[in-house]
Formats: structure tokens, sequence, C-alpha cells
């Protein structure tokens, strides 16, 4: 699973999908949301099918022309 920080406002799941199937399968992307506002905080989580390619992941990536950092992150269960 991908952590995704900094993302724009625009940005949508369409376009995180794009960018991180080079790194294999996306699941379900989340982009996390304020309670009540219902707008993007700004980072999103993204699971996916290939383990050796979150574990090398590179820390900056440009995804809809922003520059955005990504961490991996072990899933939680439950």
């Amino acid at each position: 699973m991908f952590f995704v920080g900094d993302i724009k406002q625009d940005t949508g799941e369409h376009h995180l999908q794009e960018y991180f199937e080079q790194y294999g399968n996306t699941e379900v992307i989340e982009i996390v949301t304020g309670r009540g506002s219902g707008q993007t905080r700004s980072f999103a989580f993204i699971p996916v099918d290939n383990h050796d390619a979150v574990a090398a992941v590179q820390k900056e990536h440009s995804v809809n022309g922003h520059k955005s950092e990504v961490s991996p992150v072990e899933a939680r269960d439950g």
C-alpha cells in the first residue's frame, strides 16, 4: 500500500489510478476527506498487488502535474 501526500485538491481517483498502475494492479483508492466538509485532506491510500514495487518506491512523484510525496505503508487489518 502507498501513502500519497500533498495531492492537489482537483486530483481524482482516476489520476491516482492511472499513475500508480505502473507499480501493479491498483485496488480501491481512498482519497481521505474531512468528515464535516467533504473536502479532500490532500492525501490518499492506494493498495497495489505488487509488494516488491511498494518496498522500492521513490519518495517524490509528479501526480496530476503536482509534486506529491509517496511512501510505503503496511495495510491494517480491520
